[in-house]
C-alpha cells in the first residue's frame, strides 16, 4: 500500500471514529438496565469479585445466562476490577469495542478490495445504523461486541495469510478464531465466511497465473476438475476451524440443555420455529431498510401464518436466484447475501433454541453482508450516471446524517431502565415482557405495591407467563400476603418447572411458615437447576439447623462460602454451626471472615469476641484467626 493510500486510510478511520463517538458519547451518563445487567454485572458476585481463581474457573464452566462465553465473563470481571460499579465507564468500554469494530471493518474490507470509499461506507453504515444501538448501549450485550472484535481480527489475519500462506500466519488466524468462539458461540459460522472471502474478494477459487499459462488469455472460467480440487484444498485448509466450531456448537447446546432451555438434539424439530425462520430473515431486512419501532424486549410475535412463511420463502428464493445468476459479474452480491444468511443461522432457532425469537442484537454481524450488497451494488448501477461521484457523495451524506440522528434518538431511550421500558410500552402497550420488567425494576426499589400493578397487567395479557407469577409472588410476600404469594409460585412452577426463582422463593415462604420438609424439597429443586446459588445453600442449612441436623447444615454452609467466599451471612452461619459442634477454632475463623467482609456485622463480632474470651479463659493459645 502506497504512502498516499495509507494516509487516506488513516484519515477515513479517524473520521469514522469522530462521528461514531459523537453519536454515542451520551452513553457515559447511562445507568445499568434492570434487564439482564443484574445477572451479567451488578448482581453477579462472580463478576463483582473481579479476577479470582474461582472466578476464572466459573467463567469457563458456568451455564449462567444459557450461554458459554468465558471471555465475555472475563471482560465484565475486568471492568468491575477497574471501575467498580460505575455504569458510565462500563458503557464507555462497550463503546470502545464498537469503535474498534468499525475501524477494523473498514480496514479489512479496504485491504481485501482496494475500494477505500466503498469500504468506508460499509463501515459507516455498520457504525451508525440504529439497528446496532442495542448491542452498543446494553452492557449485557458485550458478548456480541467482543465476538465481532475477534471475528474481524480473524478476517484481517486471514487476509495476510491468503497473500502469503505460512504456518505462523495460520496459527494467528486460528487463535483469533478461538477468541471469537470464547466470546460468543455465534462465531461458529466464521469458517464459512472465510470460504466466502476465498470466493470474493480474495479470488482464491481461481487458478494462479502458473496454472493458467496453458490456457487462452480470454478463457476466464476454471476447468471443472481444477475448481473442485481448488475448493477441496481450501476446505481442507479450514478443517481445524470447522472442528473447533463443531465443538463450540456442542458446548453451546450442552450449556442450554443444562440450563433447561434446549434439548441435546441440535436441530430444531419445532414446526413453528422452522416456519418462522424465513419470516425472521425478512423482518431483519425490513428493519434495516426502515429502522423504526426498535425495542427490547420484543414480545412474542404469535403463531406465524402460512402466507407469511410462503411469502418470505419466495422473496429469499428470488434474491438467492439473482445472487447466483450474478455470481460471475457481481460476486459481491452472492458474497453479501450468503454472509447474511449464514451468520444469521445460529439465532433463527434452527440449530438450537435462541432465548428470544427476534432481537436487534442478533443483526450486529449478519447485517454487514447486506451493507456490502447495497454499497457495491449501488456503485455498480450508477457507473454510467453523469456526475456519479457528486450524486453518490450527496446521497451518502444525507443517508448517514439521517441514520446518525436516528441512532442518537434510539440510544437516548437506553438512559436507564425506566426510559427503556417505557419506550417499549409506548410503542406497544401490550408488550408483556417489558411490562413485567418494569414491575421488577419498581420492586428492586422497594415499591412492591406499584410493582404488583404491572405484574397483574402482565398476567391479563399473558396468563401463562411464569416469570410474572414468580415476581408477583415475591412482591405479595413482601406485602404480607403469603397465601397469595404461594399460589402464584405454584402456578409459575406448573407452567415452568425449571423456574429456579419460583422454587427458591417458595422454599423461603415455606420455611417461614414452619413447613420445613416442603421447604427442603423446594431448596433441593432450586439447587438441581441452579447449583451455584449460594443463598439457597445457606437457607437450606438454616432449615437443617432448625431440624437439629448440624452436620448436614455444615455441608450446606460450606457450599455457600465455597461458591461465594465473600458471603458474610454464610460465614457467620457456618461459624455458629461449627461452634455448636465444638469446633471453636474454625468457628472463630468464619466469624472473623464475616466481620472482615461486613465490618458492621454486630452478631458476628459479638460471637467472635465471646469465643476469644472462652479461649482465653481455657488457656488455649496460638489459634489462627482469619
Amino acid at each position: 500500500m502506497g504512502v498516499r493510500r495509507h494516509i487516506s486510510e488513516i484519515l477515513v478511520g479517524f473520521v469514522l471514529l469522530v462521528i461514531t463517538t459523537a453519536v454515542y458519547w451520551q452513553v457515559k451518563g447511562f445507568d445499568f438496565i434492570y434487564y439482564d445487567d443484574g445477572g451479567y454485572v451488578f448482581e453477579n458476585f462472580h463478576v463483582l469479585n473481579g479476577w479470582t481463581a474461582d472466578g476464572f474457573k466459573w467463567a469457563f464452566t458456568t451455564q449462567h445466562s444459557r450461554h458459554w462465553h468465558p471471555l465475555t465473563w472475563l471482560s465484565h470481571m475486568t471492568d468491575c476490577r477497574l471501575f467498580g460499579l460505575n455504569p458510565g465507564l462500563h458503557h464507555l468500554v462497550s463503546l470502545f469495542f464498537h469503535l474498534a469494530n468499525t475501524v477494523l471493518l473498514f480496514i479489512v474490507f479496504n485491504r481485501m478490495t482496494g475500494a477505500l470509499l466503498k469500504s468506508a461506507l460499509v463501515a459507516a453504515l455498520f457504525a451508525l445504523h440504529p439497528l446496532h444501538v442495542e448491542t452498543v448501549v446494553w452492557v449485557s450485550d458485550r458478548k456480541d461486541l467482543l465476538c465481532a472484535f475477534f471475528w474481524l481480527l480473524t478476517m484481517g489475519a486471514y487476509v495476510l495469510y491468503a497473500k502469503r500462506p505460512g504456518i505462523g500466519r495460520y496459527v494467528v488466524v486460528f487463535l483469533f478464531f478461538v477468541l471469537a468462539i470464547l466470546s460468543k458461540s455465534m462465531a461458529i459460522t466464521l469458517p464459512f465466511v472465510l470460504l466466502l472471502m476465498d470466493y470474493w474478494p480474495l479470488g482464491r477459487f481461481k487458478r494462479s497465473r502458473t496454472d493458467a499459462e496453458s490456457d487462452s488469455e480470454t478463457d476466464q472460467s476454471p476447468r471443472p476438475h481444477f475448481q473442485i480440487m481448488k475448493i477441496g484444498r481450501l476446505l481442507a485448509e479450514k478443517m481445524g476451524f470447522f472442528g473447533l466450531g463443531g465443538v463450540a456448537l456442542f458446548v453451546a447446546v450442552l450449556s442450554m440443555y443444562w440450563s433447561k432451555s434446549a434439548d441435546l438434539w441440535m436441530v430444531s424439530t419445532d414446526s413453528e420455529l422452522i416456519a418462522r425462520a424465513p419470516v425472521t430473515c425478512v423482518i431483519y431486512i425490513g428493519k434495516m431498510i426502515w429502522p423504526f419501532g426498535l425495542i427490547v424486549p420484543y414480545p412474542d410475535l404469535g403463531k406465524v401464518q402460512i402466507w407469511e412463511t410462503t411469502g418470505a420463502l419466495m422473496l429469499l428464493t428470488l434474491i438467492s436466484v439473482v445472487a447466483i445468476r450474478w455470481a460471475r459479474k457481481r460476486p459481491y452480491f452472492l458474497f453479501g447475501w450468503l454472509w447474511y444468511l449464514i451468520t444469521l443461522m445460529p439465532v433463527l432457532g434452527l440449530v438450537y433454541g435462541a432465548p428470544q425469537k427476534i432481537a436487534d442484537r442478533y443483526t450486529y454481524i449478519p447485517m454487514v453482508g447486506l451493507f456490502v450488497m447495497i454499497i457495491w451494488g449501488i456503485e455498480n448501477m450508477m457507473q454510467r450516471l453523469p456526475n456519479r461521484r457528486t450524486v453518490l457523495a450527496a446521497s451518502a451524506g444525507i443517508l448517514l446524517s439521517a441514520l446518525a440522528a436516528g441512532t442518537w434518538v434510539q440510544a437516548s431511550h437506553w438512559k436507564n431502565s425506566i426510559t427503556m421500558l417505557n419506550h417499549a410500552l409506548d410503542l406497544d402497550p401490550y408488550n408483556y415482557p417489558a411490562m413485567c420488567s418494569l414491575g421488577s425494576f419498581l420492586a428492586k426499589q422497594g415499591k412492591f405495591r406499584e410493582a404488583t400493578t404491572y405484574y397483574y397487567q402482565t398476567l391479563e395479557i399473558k396468563p401463562d407467563y411464569a416469570k410474572a407469577h414468580t415476581n408477583l409472588g415475591a412482591a405479595l410476600s413482601q406485602l404480607g400476603k403469603p397465601r397469595d404469594a404461594q399460589r402464584h409460585y405454584e402456578e409459575a412452577l406448573r407452567i415452568d418447572s425449571s423456574d429456579w426463582k419460583a422454587h427458591y422463593n417458595l422454599g423461603n415462604l415455606l420455611a417461614g411458615k414452619g413447613d420445613l420438609e416442603k421447604a427442603i424439597i423446594a431448596y433441593k429443586e432450586t439447587i438441581k437447576i441452579k447449583p451455584d446459588h449460594a443463598w439457597t445453600h445457606n437457607n437450606l442449612g438454616i432449615v437443617l439447623i432448625r431440624q437439629g441436623k448440624h452436620e448436614n447444615a455444615i455441608v450446606c454452609f460450606s457450599a455457600a462460602v465455597r461458591i461465594n467466599p465473600n458471603f458474610p451471612e454464610a460465614h457467620y452461619n457456618l461459624g455458629r454451626a461449627l461452634a455448636e459442634q465444638g469446633d471453636r477454632e474454625n468457628a472463630m475463623g468464619h466469624y472473623a471472615a464475616a466481620v472482615r467482609i461486613k465490618p458492621g456485622y454486630t452478631k458476628a463480632r459479638r460471637d467472635l469476641e465471646n469465643l476469644k474470651q472462652l479461649k482465653k479463659e481455657s488457656g488455649d493459645v496460638g489459634v489462627p484467626v482469619n
